[in-house]
């Protein structure tokens, strides 16, 4: 194979290696009562995949919800990843005993739904709209009771703006408390959530704990699957914070983290609050080997590129000097012949 062929392959295996963010996705949605689907994909000439995301709202195995992901890439590398998230409950905890929920059930003073049964969603309404010509897919559920909803959140392309903050990578959701029915006027609330995966989480509930975002991986690895929150929520009249624990220091596949929000003495039982996680891709770096913007296996790919190309260029560069050389050479042997008028 001519070298300046393998020069242009071994670029391209480069380049073909660089992961970065679709900054567009088609969108596809499909509602119906209990269940709202994001299809959202994306595909170019050298690259094609795809995520699905499913609400289910039907209440079974003791779950007020749950949200499923499930990612795809077709090329050039096939890697899968898939994990869900439930919310289980919402719990009344007693701050004259505990700061936060630490599993012991003994600072509980309700639980929010009680029983197995009674807590029902409305149908999903379409609250979407257009920002700048872009369309905010958004969908809202509310329990019969009142006392929850659920509002996700995905755009075609990202949407940047001081009160919304939504792309084609992940999805957001808002967890909204409405009007709770505390025992306590002293009491907090702290939400008690289910993590399931199919993929082994690259991190533990204590490291997801301090970074605010547990990542699973997929085959080649990259990107991850993401299930991230900010450590702050919003209450009625101000900024909340958020302790999130877990009963498990290592990670089985399925564990519980429950977020407890932090409210004020001052106003300790807000009449709003309002939580937003996202669950996605999450495409950034420094997980495992890193090369400029390349992680994980496709760092082997740039190092081996780099030095495939740098070997060619050394060989085309020594092909120049030599065929130069035995250009002189043939002159000083054979000397054209000269003329005399």
């Amino acid at each position: 194979m001519p070298l300046k062929l393998l020069l242009v392959l071994s670029l391209l295996v480069m380049f073909a290696a660089s992961d970065v963010p679709p900054h567009h996705r088609d969108i596809i949605v499909s509602v119906n009562k209990q269940q709202l689907q994001f299809q959202a994909n994306y595909r170019d000439p050298s690259y094609q995949d795809s995520f699905q995301f499913k609400m289910d709202l039907a209440r079974m195995d003791e779950q007020v919800l749950r949200g499923y992901f499930q990612y795809q890439s077709l090329a050039p590398n096939q890697t899968q990843l898939q994990f869900d998230f439930a919310v289980k409950s919402l719990l009344e905890i007693n701050t004259t005993t505990t700061e936060y929920f630490r599993g012991d059930n003994s600072t509980l003073l309700s639980r929010w739904p009680k029983g197995l049964t009674g807590v029902e969603f409305s149908n999903w309404i379409d609250e979407s709209i257009l920002i700048n010509g872009t369309k905010v897919y958004r969908y809202a559920a509310t329990t019969n009771d009142g006392h929850f909803t659920i509002r996700v959140s995905i755009s075609d392309v990202p949407v940047h703006l001081p009160v919304v903050h939504v792309g084609p990578n992940d999805v957001k959701i808002d967890f909204v408390v409405n009007k709770f029915p505390y025992t306590l006027n002293t009491s907090r609330i702290a939400m008690q959530t289910h993590i399931n995966s199919l993929t082994q989480s690259m991190n533990t509930p204590s490291q997801a704990i301090l970074t605010n975002n547990l990542i699973f991986s997929g085959h080649p690895g990259f990107p991850f699957g993401s299930f991230s929150w900010e450590n702050k929520a919003n209450a009625t009249t101000e900024d909340v914070s958020i302790i999130a624990w877990s009963p498990q220091t290592r990670v089985d596949k399925h564990f519980d983290l429950f977020f407890t929000f932090l409210t004020s003495k001052k106003v300790p039982q807000p009449a709003i609050l309002t939580w937003d996680p996202r669950i996605g891709l999450d495409y950034r770096k420094g997980e495992g080997f890193c090369i400029g913007r390349v992680c994980g296996i496709g760092a082997y790919f740039v190092i081996i590129g780099i030095i495939i190309a740098a070997l060619l260029l050394v060989g085309l560069i020594v092909m120049g000097i030599v065929s130069r050389r035995r250009g002189y050479e043939s002159i000083h042997d054979n000397p054209p012949p000269t003329y005399v008028s």
